[in-house]
């Protein structure tokens, strides 16, 4: 079975470190009290209750014997990496004859089933991915990438992982079998420099060396993709790093006298530290942003661009997941009409309002926003009186959480959506007042919104255009200073700070 990816994609070298994760997976992932000893992931995932009326429903594992393991090693290591995965699972299906994509499934729900989910998480199908590869790749101490844009919950997952993992003190049983985790965190941006990745290295190899075998370093590094080629970039100092993961000579001297023990093997658990980190890149590119030489280190866990269908449905989830009642079929369908609007606004300038313009992450807590708005606002009520209040929902959260920063860029957004939102032309917009005292009925369940004279000017332009009798609404108003002028309406709206 390696064979047929030695062939076709992957070097000899991912090839072995896929048979090593095998013999890991199957052997030596889980340390049970119980055997005293190490058994594989299959049986740590049999001991949790949820995992074990699953299979039960589901007739056991629909792949058996030990050639489960090596279909997971294969996933893991080829897999991931192609975005569009069709076409690996035919062929893995048509070389062994078993229903491999159907087996990866029913791991990823164990895995995240065995775990521990806040209830303000949403579970998503990019979240089962991040914590199936995450909880796999700490345990073997494999270095992983997790590769996306935003909203696919990479950093997130991985919090959330690296926060349960504290070995016989953590809540999953899952992860009772496995080492305690003490995470240093690092931040890669535009001015990292060599010099940081070097100093985190030195710590974490320190750390190791003055612990008990039980716990082990994690590396968390965000924005990977930051780290630029040079003398004083970090892309060579991430490549040493890498090497001290593996720590060869250190090994030898702990094994002097062992036959087959000449230097570590990734994917067997002997690591020096585990290692994971994630990066953004852009939709469409066929390249890793850190560089072929690098990424070939790593288990890349490439994750689909966010369509516009699983983009809404991702922030209507999201959005509805704080209510009382998340089930509420009004509220459901007043919150999806709108996250459709910012997600489908048609006559702007831009390919898509929502990543160009709006990122996925203020889509997100747009949606939130609003459907605690609407909660609080009482929808459904009658017909009249509920556009008013889904309308100035929906200002208020523009307001909040859509506005670009540039006064020439929100004035060309809300434009594009006005007409979708059904404001009416004698619409009054809610003052900064009522969005301070809407924060503060919601008991700060709602993120504040931007500083007060950002949203009074925001709010400023947005009156103007849409306010009846302005004569000069299609032109810009330079003054930020001052409230407008044309009409009682206007003054009113707008309220000294």
């Amino acid at each position: 079975m390696i064979n047929l990816f030695l062939s076709a994609w992957w070097c000899s070298c991912s090839c072995f470190r896929c048979a090593s994760l095998s013999r890991f997976l199957e052997r030596e992932f889980y340390y049970s009290n119980d055997v005293e000893g190490y058994v594989s992931i299959f049986d740590a995932l049999e001991k949790d209750e949820n995992v074990k009326v699953r299979l039960m429903h589901a007739g056991g594992w629909v792949v058996q014997g030990q050639i489960r393991a090596l279909c997971l090693a294969c996933y893991l290591c080829f897999g991931m990496r192609i975005i569009q995965r069709s076409s690996f699972f035919q062929a893995l299906e048509r070389e062994c004859g078993l229903p491999v994509k159907k087996f990866i499934d029913q791991v990823k729900s164990a895995i995240v089933d065995s775990l521990s989910l806040p209830s303000d998480v949403v579970r998503t199908s990019a979240l089962e991915d991040n914590l199936f590869a995450g909880v796999i790749a700490v345990a073997a101490r494999l270095p992983l990438l997790c590769l996306g844009c935003d909203g696919t919950s990479k950093t997130l997952s991985l919090t959330l992982l690296l926060s349960q993992m504290q070995g016989k003190l953590s809540g999953s049983h899952l992860l009772q079998g496995l080492a305690r985790v003490q995470t240093f965190h690092l931040q890669l941006s535009e001015r990292s420099v060599a010099k940081s990745v070097t100093d985190l290295k030195k710590t974490v190899v320190q750390w190791k060396g003055d612990k008990m075998a039980s716990s082990i370093p994690c590396i968390f590094m965000e924005e990977m993709s930051m780290a630029e080629a040079g003398p004083t970039g970090p892309l060579r100092a991430l490549h040493d790093l890498l090497d001290a993961h593996q720590d060869a000579q250190q090994d030898c001297k702990e094994n002097a006298g062992s036959i087959g023990n000449s230097g570590r093997r990734v994917g067997t658990g002997s690591n020096t530290f585990a290692f994971v980190a994630t990066s953004n890149y852009k939709s469409g590119s066929n390249t890793l942003p850190i560089g072929r030489a690098l990424g070939n280190r790593f288990l890349v866990l490439a994750h689909e661009p966010l369509l516009s269908e699983t983009l809404i449905d991702l922030a209507v989830r999201f959005g509805l997941n704080k209510l009382s009642n998340s089930d509420h079929p009004g509220i459901k369908s007043a919150l999806n009409e709108s996250v459709s609007a910012v997600c489908k606004a048609n006559g702007t300038c831009w390919d898509s309002l929502v990543p160009d313009v709006i990122s996925i992450r203020s889509l997100l807590f747009y949606s939130q926003f609003l459907a605690l708005q609407y909660e609080a606002a009482g929808l459904p009520a009658q017909a009249a009186q509920q556009r008013g209040r889904l309308s100035s929902a929906q200002v208020a959260a523009f307001a909040a959480h859509l506005q670009p920063v540039k006064m020439d860029l929100c004035r060309s957004v809300w434009k594009a959506l006005s007409s979708s939102f059904r404001i009416e032309s004698d619409f009054a917009l809610p003052t900064i007042k009522d969005l301070v005292k809407l924060n503060e009925s919601l008991e700060e369940r709602v993120d504040p919104p931007p500083s007060y004279q950002t949203l009074f000017r925001h709010r400023q332009q947005l009156d103007d255009d849409l306010r009846p009798d302005s004569g000069n609404s299609d032109e810009m108003n330079d003054d930020d200073d001052k409230s407008p002028t044309n009409g009682k309406a206007g003054a009113a709206a707008h309220p000294p700070l």
